[in-house]
């Protein structure tokens, strides 16, 4: 089974200050990881992307990430709405700051090939 890398590019909306971002970042930082995932937020520090953020999910197989994304466009499984229902009011938040992993940004998932 090839591990995976998914990528999202993360825009801050207009006025938020890094530091409030990546405060709620870490808040979501503490709530459980999907089975076979973990999740890292990067921020650029050269290059075309420098200050900005990207989100990495990295997933032990794609089953792992069909189990709780089974398509490109969505919907998310019914488990994977389960758990993103217990934390509604930490993705609401995020949503006011910025763009969310998913739906509303730039991604490509990467398969390990060597």
């Amino acid at each position: 089974m090839a591990k995976l890398y998914c990528l999202h590019e993360i825009e801050l909306r207009p006025g938020v200050s890094p530091a409030e971002f990546e405060k709620v970042v870490a808040e979501a930082k503490e709530s459980p990881d999907y089975e076979g995932w973990t999740t890292h937020l990067l921020k650029g520090e050269r290059g075309e992307r420098n200050g900005k953020y990207l989100v990495l999910f990295e997933i032990e197989s794609i089953a792992a990430r069909d189990r709780y994304a089974p398509t490109a466009d969505g919907p998310y499984s019914a488990e994977a709405e389960e758990i993103s229902s217990r934390n509604a009011e930490l993705w609401e938040r995020w949503l006011k700051m910025a763009t969310m992993p998913g739906a509303d940004t730039v991604y490509t998932d990467y398969e390990v090939v060597m």
